[in-house]
């Protein structure tokens, strides 16, 4: 019996597909970058689910020949992530790949966030190895759907961090100025992130929040009520403790700039 893994130690997303591909015909693709990769015991949707290890992360890959139920894909399609031309296919995909990435067992409280990194980090690679099949026409995670243009870009670098699968960055032009937030390093076990009213440039504040997921997921680090932060010897930005826009219930860190 496959054992169910604690909510925190399992990382998933949707890689949507134009056309339906069976277990058999994927594990071959998948083999390529696991090879010992096996096609397990029917999932519920009764698709047959392919699983492999990686590094003590345990992986299930699930076919599924439907659509992505929910009107939320179209909803949450990102603007900077997803060119125009994508959201048609992705809007009339017609069949997706689940992948799935857990921590089986107890795991050590100790290393708590530093196994869901590893987790994290284990789904990408995974993402890595299978976006770039030729039915593949769009990305969902919690919150966010994207184009793959983008990410195969982030991607192809595998010394990049995979900041947009971690926590991708929302922002948007208001009356009072900029508005931006991270949506995923809640899961991480640290505060989202987030931007208010600021005067700053768009770009500016994107490629500054996707630098601190980049530095929180892949390094490690956590940040503070009161700490500030600085890419540079001279750049000093203030973080303060805020309620996440998204969910009032979340705590998260407001950047001052």
């Amino acid at each position: 019996m496959t054992q169910t893994p604690p909510a925190n130690d399992v990382a998933m997303g949707t890689i949507l597909l134009s056309s339906h591909r069976d277990a058999e015909s994927l594990l071959e693709l998948v083999r390529r970058f696991a090879p010992g990769a096996c096609v397990g015991a029917e999932g519920e949707t009764g698709s047959a689910i392919i699983q492999y290890s990686d590094g003590g992360v345990e992986l299930f890959l699930t076919p599924i020949d439907a659509s992505h139920a929910g009107q939320e894909v179209v909803d949450y399609i990102h603007p900077i992530l997803t060119e125009e031309e994508e959201i048609p296919h992705i809007i009339n995909h017609s069949a997706q790949l689940l992948v799935v990435a857990a921590r089986l067992g107890g795991g050590n409280p100790g290393r708590a966030r530093e196994e869901r990194r590893e987790v994290r980090q284990a789904h990408a690679r995974a993402i890595r190895g299978l976006i770039d099949m030729e039915e593949a026409v769009g990305y969902v995670r919690p919150g966010t759907t994207m184009g793959l243009r983008a990410l195969r870009g982030q991607l192809a670098d595998a010394t990049q961090p995979p900041v947009y699968l971690h926590a991708p960055v929302w922002l948007w032009a208001g009356d009072d100025g900029l508005t931006a937030y991270t949506f995923g390093l809640a899961d991480l076990g640290h505060p989202e992130l987030q931007v208010v009213a600021s005067a700053a440039e768009p770009a500016e504040i994107f490629t500054l929040l996707c630098d601190l997921v980049a530095y929180v997921a892949e390094k490690g680090a956590t940040l503070s009520d009161g700490d500030t932060f600085g890419r540079t010897g001279g750049e000093r930005i203030p973080l303060t403790g805020a309620r996440w826009l998204v969910d009032a219930e979340q705590d998260a860190l407001r950047l001052e700039i």
